[in-house]
């Protein structure tokens, strides 16, 4: 067994709460909300410098639910009281400006081939000129391999038990299926499946872009 060490960081107020984006030239991007637990929780996107977090984008009280961050973007999510949707905005590191893209059905967006994907109404997976790359299981959840041209999507089999499918999405194959999944982790352009009391190593350099 591999000896495995936690290393701390940096440290965080007790009332405020930091989610992890992704990195961008070398920095680790971050959705910061403060003061979560109390009466004035604003919220931004901040990066890691040192052991400190350094606010870039301000949002005040909006509902700040997602982000991704594709080539020199990053883009995020509104959720917008009373109406259900969420508003999808960029906002460009380059120079610091932000735009409104769309209103979308949900805030679970993702980056594949330099472009935001989001799941709609429908269970479908869009991108923003609405082409369909997957009709998604009812109740799964889904993580889309950014470097890879491939989706793995967890669901309820059934046989009441938690199974997992590994999806090609050029073609929306199903390359692999398997039952009683904990988990995946990649390493070395290895796929990695734990499942209960089996683990499965499946090799996705192919599919790599």
């Amino acid at each position: 067994q591999e000896n495995r060490m936690v290393e701390s960081l940096m440290d965080v107020n007790d009332s405020d709460s930091v989610i992890p984006i992704g990195t961008y030239e070398g920095k680790m991007y971050f959705m910061h909300n403060k003061d979560d637990l109390g009466d004035n929780e604003t919220r931004a996107i901040a990066y890691m410098d040192g052991d400190k977090l350094v606010d870039v984008l301000e949002l005040k009280k909006e509902l700040l639910s997602n982000a991704v961050i594709i080539d020199e973007k990053l883009y995020y999510a509104i959720y917008s009281e009373g109406k259900d949707k969420f508003d999808l905005y960029s906002y460009s590191f380059n120079d610091g400006e932000i735009k409104k893209l769309s209103q979308i059905d949900s805030d679970y967006i993702y980056r594949y081939k330099n472009e935001l994907l989001y799941i709609d109404d429908n269970k479908e997976l869009v991108n923003l000129e609405n082409k369909k790359y997957y009709k998604l299981k009812d109740n799964s959840d889904i993580d889309v391999l950014s470097d890879y041209d491939l989706m793995i999507q967890s669901y309820i089999s059934e046989d009441n038990d938690i199974a997992c499918d590994l999806i090609n999405l050029n073609d929306g194959s199903v390359l692999e299926t398997v039952n009683k999944f904990d988990g995946y982790n990649i390493n070395d352009d290895v796929l990695t499946l734990y499942c209960e009391g089996s683990i499965k190593n499946l090799e996705i350099d192919k599919w790599k872009r």
